[in-house]
Formats: structure tokens, C-alpha cells, sequence
């Protein structure tokens, strides 16, 4: 046996007998093979905006993505915003374009063998309906969110856009890319009374026209919106402005809607059953989920996707969404991103994030997960479970995806234990303590009674991320008391733990936090901070997360042709095993890692490999295999024969 890395904390291949007291499931491959179907989870990933673009760093992220995850495709905000040249000088009345930074953006997008969606955002300055300075603008770079002084002029610039990207890379290659028009309907909402009920179809129905009138080759879809809302809408508002789509787009994360319905708890798939409902909800279409990760607004969902957490969410993810999704776009493929800033340090609060790589390129857990399903063979490989033919291969915690290479092998199975952390349920099991994490924090304290008290304010203490507010709603108050009482008064699925006031930006802001923010305590002159009520209790751990899994897996000789001397290869990712910020905290937490961290940190990332044999059992060859929570695991079997 031959491993990449030790000690591991938990094995990850058992022989015949299993971890004492858990719970063995019988998981065996075999029947019919059929067409697996596109890799949709490798059609698109996200990012923050076009500026970030003009990076080399950002750019050598992105072919690493591609060379190493097979990612074929990115999306971001902001190409029009003016940041980007401007793109549009002059008057409304007679635009000047000038494309030069789109140009570099979009070139360095190609080198790195990747083809955009092009997300059509946001609203230039000259173009806006809006007095300047005073125009409704997003995120830190502050793209305009306005309507144009007149239609035809956003039709105008798309157009435009789409010519000199045609004359620049062809029209056979400017075919591939997908246009999507806007953002999550920002400032230009559902239902405003017009034909087909909404503002938002106005800019789809002009971006439209103007495209196809280049060439009809070209594709375009939307609405982009969030939380899959108005899919349906969209489709029916087609047909009133009577024009079409070439695929429809929404987005979706499990902190959406997942974190507020009552059965979250018990409905492990609550996300991937949103996404199946909206992808029906297209009426055929080509059906892309154009953002998602593993949880956005961090509610006390324990830095899942800098931890393995995240790599265990996408195996189920993608296994679950066979079928009912095109596109599946992970929200984001690196650090480097400026939606509330540019990151302050290389994993912690405001460092890395949703990302699949920190600042400086580290893999995180997902990316390696991402990694594990580049292998994935070209036909789906039936799952039983405990005797049943399974249709999902998911068995509580448990999801199991097989493939194919070729008929007669390689095989690749792809396992993950993973539940939702969305800090629900077991609160009123606990009595009313909410539940903080996966591994810790459960119990952080909900007083609600107890007043504020500011002897117990702690001055010069902030307590970095976890916010609970996005940054267009976190609000200010004229005291620490009053940020206290926010606290305490805020909604109560939401469990705000723990509040930090002080001077921002020119305004005293009152920050809401959720436990997750509670480790993450520091020094920061100007800045007062405290607990609602009492201190959270210490940490402890709750079973549902902690569940470990057993796994006997047979692949029978059907398939092995013979089992002695097929080579079976297990790759692992773990609390051990590709999570490099552990190693990050044992460094002290530098804020900026030296050359030689960053070194240890990438060797940090590596996977656990082992080499294994099969044991004979059952009907065919076995392996036992031991999973502890959000682990994620490929299997990859040789056989040693071809099948006949």
C-alpha cells in the first residue's frame, strides 16, 4: 500500500471489518450501461467582475481550472461598466465605444482555452437614465444598475459589442459563446405593467433583437435571476414580446431558500428539488444554473467552502442534477474577487471565501472535488444499495455516481458524506440553541430578554465575517447599544450571535454577525463589539452532522473480468486530506503567506491516494471503505481484463 500523505486521522480503506458501532451500507455496481451525458458541471464558472479580468494572476487561475478541473467555460459581471474604459464616452445620443480592455479580458479568456458567458452588465454612465453620482449602483466597483435614457441605445451598444467581437475571433467562434442578458433583475424589475410584465423583458427584448439582427447564430438567454425565481415568467413573457430564447438562466444557493423551510433539516436535497422544479419550470429549454456554490451569506454555515464541506456538497450536487441542468456554474473559481472588497487575507474572514482557489492560487477542498470529478467516464454505471436498485444512488448522507470509461472499463465511482448545515432543526431539539457548523459551535446563545448591557461591551474587538446582511443592507445606529439591540431583535431564523460597531466608510456601521464569526475575534482600534446576551456556551459536536459511513463496495466480476490483479485506486478528501487551512492556522494564520507557506500550503491541498486490492466477497470484488462527515471519495478500478 502505497499513500500519498500521512498520518491520516481516519483510515480510509478498512479491511473486512468495519468502524465499531456505524452502520454498514452495501453498495454493489452493475446492469446496463448508458450514454452518462455531458459534463455540465464543467460548462461555466464564476467570477467577480470584467476588471479583475485584465489580472494575469486571475487569468493563470483560470487555465488552471481548465488544464486541471476541465472547466470549459466563466461568466462574470460588469463588461459595460466603466471601469472598463469607459466603453461608452460621448452622449447618449452618439455613443463612442471603445473595446479595449474588453479586448484584453476576452483575449486572455480564449488563451487560457476557455469560452464566456457573456453576461450583459451593467448600464454605462453615458447611457444610464440617471443624474450623475446620484445613479443607483452594486457591489464595491459600483456598476450601474439604472435603465438607458432610451431601449434602442443599450440595443445599440450589445449590437456593437457583438460585431467587433465577430470581427476580432469570427463568427464561427463568437457562435459559441453565450450572451445573458444582465444580473438578477438589479434595477430592472419583475412586474412593472409593461407588455409581458416586466422592465427586465424590455432590456431582454432589445438585447435579443439586436443580437440576432448581427447574426442569428448568435445565443442568447436569461432572465439570470435569483433564487430561481420567475423562470416560469420568463417563459411565458417569451411568447407576449414574441421573441425566444436560447436557454434560460437563474441562480441558486442553499441559503436561499433552504435556509428558512422548516424541513431543511430532514430534507437533505432541498436545493438540488429547487433547481429540478425550476429546471421543469424552463419548458425545454436549454436549462443553465448560472450561480451556486455550497451557501453564500455564510449564516452560520462554518467556512464550509474553504473546508471539505464543499467538496462533498458538489459530488452530491452533480450526481443529483444529472439530467435536469446544461450548465452548473460554480460561484467562484477564485479569491481574487471584489464584491465587498478585495480580499484582506488569504483564507480567513474576508479571504477566501466561495472560491475554488485562494488568492495566491492554493486548491481548496472544492477544487479538488472538481478534480476527482474530471475523471468521470463517458457511460453511467447503474448503483445498487442494500439489494435496491437505486435511481439517485443517494442513501441518506450518502450519494454514490458511477461511470464508465468504455464498456469494458475503467470504472470510476465517486462517494461523498454530506449533509446541509443551515442551522436549523436541531435548534429546537437543543431547546432553542442554534447549532453553528458541521464540527463545532453548537449552542451559540439566542438571550432574547436580556438586555444589553455595556460593561459587557468589549472595546477595540471586531469580530471579522459571518456577516448576516449583504453589504447593500447592513445598516448604521448611533451607538454600540443600539447595534446590541439590533442584535438581539434580529429575525430569529437567523441567530444573530455576536455584533460589531464602529466607523466605516464615513458612517458608524452596526454589523450583524452570525457564531461563525465568533473564533475569528480581534483587535480593532475604534471598534466595539459584543454578544447579545451571554457568551455562547463551548463547543460541542451533534451526531447528525458527525455520522460516519461504512461502505462495502462490490464490483462484480461481470465487469472485472478477473478480480486478482485489477488495480483499484482510492483518492480521498477529508478534515486531512486536500484541506489546506488547517495547515494555514497551524502557520500562525499569516495574513499573506511567505513563498515557502505558500509551498506548504499546495502541498497541503494534495488528496490522499492509496493503492489497493480487491478482497473476493459477495459476487464480485470488494472494498470497504469508511467515509466521515463532508468527505468526499473516488474509487477508480482497472480491471484486469477487458469485459467480454
Amino acid at each position: 500500500t502505497v499513500m500519498s500523505r500521512l498520518p491520516l486521522l481516519l483510515p480510509l480503506i478498512l479491511g473486512p471489518a468495519t468502524a465499531s458501532g456505524a452502520a454498514v451500507t452495501d453498495v454493489s455496481l452493475g446492469g446496463p450501461l448508458k450514454p452518462f451525458g455531458p459534463q455540465f458541471w464543467t460548462k461555466s464558472v464564476g467570477s467577480g467582475h470584467a476588471k479583475l479580468a485584465l489580472r494575469d494572476d486571475w487569468q493563470q487561475q483560470l487555465k488552471a481550472v481548465h488544464d486541471d478541473l476541465g472547466i470549459v467555460g466563466v461568466r462574470f459581471h460588469g463588461t459595460f461598466d466603466d471601469d472598463m474604459g469607459p466603453v461608452v464616452t460621448g452622449t447618449p445620443a452618439n455613443p463612442v465605444y471603445n473595446f479595449t480592455l474588453v479586448d484584453k479580458v476576452y483575449d486572455g479568456i480564449r488563451a487560457a482555452g476557455v469560452t464566456p458567458i457573456i453576461e450583459l452588465s451593467f448600464m454605462p454612465g453615458v447611457l444610464a437614465n440617471c443624474t450623475p453620482g446620484k445613479c443607483r449602483t452594486t457591489m464595491e466597483y459600483r456598476g450601474i444598475t439604472e435603465p438607458p435614457v432610451e431601449w434602442p441605445m443599450w440595443g445599440a451598444l450589445v449590437a456593437a459589442l457583438a460585431e467587433h467581437m465577430i470581427e476580432r475571433y469570427t463568427l464561427d467562434v463568437v457562435a459559441t459563446f453565450k450572451f445573458e442578458v444582465w444580473n438578477e433583475l438589479w434595477g430592472m424589475p419583475w412586474g412593472t405593467g409593461l407588455p409581458g410584465g416586466s422592465q427586465y423583458m424590455a432590456m431582454y427584448n432589445e438585447s435579443y433583437r439586436a443580437l440576432k439582427a448581427v447574426s442569428p447564430r448568435l445565443q442568447v438567454g436569461g432572465p439570470a435571476t435569483m433564487e430561481v425565481k420567475n423562470v416560469a415568467d420568463f417563459v411565458a413573457a417569451l411568447k407576449a414580446w414574441d421573441v425566444s430564447a436560447d436557454f434560460v438562466s437563474t441562480h441558486l444557493y442553499p441559503t436561499d431558500w433552504c435556509d428558512s423551510e422548516p424541513d431543511a433539516r430532514t430534507n437533505l436535497d432541498c436545493f438540488t428539488e429547487n433547481i429540478a422544479n425550476a429546471s421543469r419550470q424552463a419548458a425545454g429549454f436549454p436549462f443553465y444554473i448560472t450561480e451556486y456554490n455550497c451557501g453564500w451569506k455564510d449564516t452560520d454555515i462554518h467556512d464550509g467552502e474553504s473546508t471539505d464541506y464543499a467538496a462533498s456538497f458538489a459530488l452530491r450536487t452533480v450526481n443529483l442534477l444529472r439530467g435536469k441542468v446544461d450548465v452548473l456554474s460554480w460561484w467562484t473559481f477564485s479569491s481574487i474577487f471584489e464584491e465587498g472588497g478585495l480580499p484582506t487575507n488569504e483564507f480567513g474572514p474576508f479571504g477566501a471565501n466561495s472560491a475554488m482557489q485562494t488568492v495566491h492560487g492554493v486548491p481548496m477542498p472544492v477544487y479538488r472535488g472538481f478534480q476527482l470529478l474530471s475523471t468521470a467516464g463517458n457511460l453511467s454505471v447503474p448503483v445498487t444499495i442494500d439489494g435496491s436498485l437505486s435511481a439517485t444512488g443517494v442513501d441518506g448522507t450518502l450519494s454514490v455516481m458511477a461511470t464508465a470509461s468504455d464498456a469494458s472499463g475503467p470504472y470510476q465511482v465517486y462517494l461523498s458524506n454530506f449533509a446541509p448545515d443551515d442551522n436549523k432543526g436541531v435548534a429546537a431539539a437543543a431547546g432553542g440553541a442554534s447549532t453553528d457548523a458541521g464540527r463545532a459551535m453548537d449552542g451559540a446563545a439566542t438571550p432574547s430578554g436580556t438586555p444589553c448591557d455595556p460593561a459587557a461591551f468589549e472595546k477595540d474587538v471586531d469580530f471579522p465575517g459571518g456577516d448576516l446582511l449583504p453589504e447593500s443592507q447592513k445598516f448604521t445606529t448611533p451607538n454600540a447599544s443600539a447595534c446590541c439591540e439590533a442584535c438581539k431583535h434580529f429575525q430569529v431564523d437567523k441567530f444573530c450571535a455576536v455584533w460589531s460597531w464602529g466607523l466605516s466608510g464615513g458612517l458608524t456601521r452596526c454589523y450583524l454577525k452570525s457564531a461563525s464569526a465568533i473564533p475569528n475575534k480581534k483587535a480593532h482600534p475604534g471598534f466595539t463589539a459584543g454578544f447579545p446576551g451571554a457568551p455562547p456556551p463551548p463547543p460541542s459536536n451533534h451526531p447528525w452532522y458527525n455520522t460516519t459511513r461504512t461502505v462495502v463496495l462490490t464490483i462484480p466480476e461481470a465487469l472485472l473480468g478477473e478480480i486478482d490483479g485489477s488495480s483499484v485506486t482510492v483518492t480521498t478528501i477529508n478534515s486531512t486530506c486536500a484541506n489546506p487551512k488547517p495547515k494555514w492556522i497551524e502557520m500562525g494564520s499569516p495574513t499573506w503567506p511567505a513563498e515557502s507557506q505558500l509551498v506548504a500550503l499546495t502541498q497541503a491541498s494534495q488528496v490522499c491516494t492509496e493503492q489497493q486490492e480487491l478482497v473476493r466477497g459477495g459476487e464480485g470484488g470488494q472494498l470497504t471503505l469508511t467515509l466521515e462527515a463532508y468527505s468526499a471519495v473516488a474509487v477508480h478500478i482497472t480491471p484486469s481484463q477487458p469485459r467480454e
